[in-house]
């Protein structure tokens, strides 16, 4: 953002108003005033509350916001509730997208939000996330896929969110952006993470040292609503990163973990080639989502029936993990897992937005690049290796493949054939949720 010179397009699930999206908020609008075009797409599934705030950034000549598949009704939650009932096929279709492309020349892809669990400057919850930043000509197919989404008809212009904004409004809302709480820069400052615009070109030199090089292809779906039957979406191509002939590894990484049935038959027909097929989630202490993990549970044996092999990443996790996850000298309570990823044969690998669960599969709108780059493929199949390591995940194991045979979970140096579930509401809770019929919807 702050070695822009031309535009700034930045598309998100999620932006949160605290700390860490008020300094880049900041630092956008510090690029308007200096001529920047900048443009922001979010989607309507956090912005409550903020539509006075957002249509008053809109009256900045170089700032532009818009929302996506926004809600009608916005005046309370009985009210949005109603309404998301009354229109739930649409309503429910959300923009899971992820992505910034800076002057055409930069761009971000990956899993990560705006907020500062996503950064490391939570205190009680911080991710452990995975993007990517790339350039080349690759950037230009980024970027026409963000002009799909704010050209379409479900991108609504921030503006009109509120009928009448004032132009003191307007004023107030971008000084107030330019001047953080004094506790939020003081966070900032112990991460060193500069409050002012900064000149990065020594950064800038050293990281161009470390680029991998290859090709890549940029994915995304449609921004429209397609029925189940007609929505394939773009899973196929994660799917296809091993040699079709001779596979010999596939690791498949997401926070949630709800296989269909042709990520079943891909298993399948890769571990009978003689393939080694790895899926890492999260245990339930690592997981954000207890519901998911609780459905999740269902497909377990099935799972290692098909041949793969199971780890669950730990919540307690140690030292090293920490480094990824938190903004020192920050330390969040607890570490939930996020990456979206894929590895096949150390050669190909992928990195987006998308789950492996229906939610993702069926219903939002997903986004995430297929690289061809050896060098980049092994530092992250080696960076997964590390993630099920003994000491950070347990690995799930059967007695039998079929039937009720136990499950155990092996980690450091413990194997126990209880799932690492700690206390009687946690248990009560996934047996609540995993007979809810909620599949479809998550």
């Amino acid at each position: 953002i702050d070695h822009a010179t031309q535009s700034i397009d930045m598309q998100y699930f999620i932006w949160e108003y605290d700390a860490t999206g008020k300094l880049l908020l900041s630092r956008l609008i510090q690029a308007a005033n200096r001529g920047v075009r900048v443009r922001l797409l979010v989607d309507d599934f956090t912005i409550q509350r903020k539509e006075r705030l957002i249509a008053a950034l809109c009256h900045h000549p170089n700032l532009k916001i818009r929302i996506f598949n926004p809600q009608t009704l916005r005046s309370g939650p009985i009210t949005r509730g109603l309404e998301f009932i009354a229109r739930f096929r649409k309503l429910n279709h959300r923009m899971h997208n992820k992505l910034m492309v800076v002057d055409n020349r930069l761009a971000i892809l990956g899993g990560r939000n705006v907020g500062d669990e996503y950064f490391g400057f939570a205190r009680k919850t911080n991710y452990l996330d995975l993007g990517v930043l790339i350039s080349g000509a690759v950037v230009t197919d980024v970027s026409h896929g963000f002009d799909v989404f704010w050209n379409s008809e479900y991108a609504y212009p921030g503006i009109f969110l509120a009928k009448t904004v004032r132009e003191a409004t307007t004023r107030r809302a971008l000084t107030s952006l330019q001047k953080l709480p004094y506790g939020n820069k003081v966070r900032f400052r112990k991460a060193h993470i500069p409050i002012r615009r900064d000149d990065w070109s020594q950064r800038f030199a050293d990281l161009s040292k470390h680029w991998h090089v290859g090709s890549a292809r940029y994915l995304q779906d449609s921004p429209a609503i397609s029925s189940s039957s007609q929505q394939h979406r773009f899973l196929n191509e994660p799917l296809k990163l091993t040699d079709p002939k001779h596979p010999k590894e596939f690791i498949a990484v997401t926070p949630y973990l709800i296989p269909e049935k042709r990520v079943y038959g891909w298993i399948e027909n890769n571990t009978k080639r003689g393939a080694s097929v790895k899926v890492l989630t999260p245990a339930l202490s690592a997981s954000d989502q207890p519901w998911v993990y609780a459905h999740y549970a269902h497909h377990r044996r099935e799972l290692l029936w098909r041949g793969a092999e199971l780890f669950e990443f730990r919540g307690d996790v140690l030292n090293p993990i920490r480094t990824f996850t938190d903004a020192h000298p920050q330390r969040a309570k607890k570490i939930v897992f996020h990456v979206k990823s894929g590895v096949g044969d150390r050669k190909k690998s992928f990195i987006g937005s998308l789950n492996l669960d229906p939610r993702s599969m069926k219903i939002n709108t997903e986004n995430g690049l297929i690289i061809s780059s050896p060098p980049l493929s092994r530092e992250l199949g080696n960076y997964f290796d590390f993630l099920m390591h003994p000491k950070n995940a347990w690995k799930v194991t059967t007695e039998r493949s079929r039937g009720r045979g136990k499950f155990y979970w092996s980690s450091r140096g413990v194997t126990t054939a209880t799932a690492p579930i700690k206390g009687w509401r946690a248990k009560l809770g996934q047996w609540f949720y995993a007979i809810l019929p909620l599949d479809s919807q998550l």
